[in-house]
């Protein structure tokens, strides 16, 4: 049976009343955190902490390895949306075919400039590099509703040309888009991730 001594030294195995009682706890907790460091101090009295060697793990910069490891690659939306994340990284990864279609300084077509293109995009959801060069040219045809086969070759074949070089040769040199489309981990070099940049880890 779970049972919860409160305040007033009384003991309840009532669900309500513990949940009432450790709602009253963490909103004191949290407004006393916000506005006196004493009463944080004696809230947190006699509760685990954390010693300074867990502290300083928790400070440090977290890995890609480290991070794809604990969140799937097809859970990972948003998570690579990196502002201009081309011109910052020459080193091509994980975050290339998360890269957005629409107005992107990285990924550049004449033909983007169509709203009639872009909309049906959109309706399609095909807004990633991954959904663009992640399958055949008849099964976009299908996807998107865009008939003419010229059309969608000539924005893929612009796209591709407007990826640095190294960029195409780590698409066309690892299973990296079947790795994207199917929700794999991906395999590159460890990098560290920071808020000025990447820097690269030991092999």
């Amino acid at each position: 049976m779970v049972c919860l001594r409160l305040p007033d030294r009384r003991v309840t195995t009532e669900i309500t009343e513990m949940r009432k009682h450790a709602v009253d706890f963490y909103s004191a907790l949290y407004t006393a955190e916000n506005c006196d460091s004493d009463c944080t101090a004696q809230l947190l009295y006699g509760l685990p902490q954390m010693d300074a060697e867990s502290t300083a793990a928790l400070d440090c910069d977290i890995t890609l390895e480290e991070l794809t490891t604990a969140i799937p690659v097809g859970s990972m939306e948003g998570v690579f949306f990196l502002e201009d994340a081309g011109t910052a990284y020459t080193a091509a990864g994980i975050w290339l075919l998360e890269e957005a279609l629409l107005n992107n300084s990285l990924l550049q077509s004449r033909l983007l400039s169509s709203a009639s293109l872009c909309s049906c995009l959109r309706t399609a959801r095909c807004m990633k590099l991954g959904h663009l060069v992640g399958i055949d040219q008849a099964a976009l045809v299908e996807r998107t509703g865009i008939r003419s086969h010229q059309t969608l070759g000539q924005l893929r074949a612009e796209i591709w040309r407007s990826l640095p070089a190294e960029h195409q040769e780590f698409l066309n040199g690892t299973p990296a888009i079947v790795q994207w489309r199917e929700g794999d981990h991906y395999d590159y070099t460890c990098r560290q991730c920071y808020c000025g940049g990447v820097e690269r880890g030991g092999e």
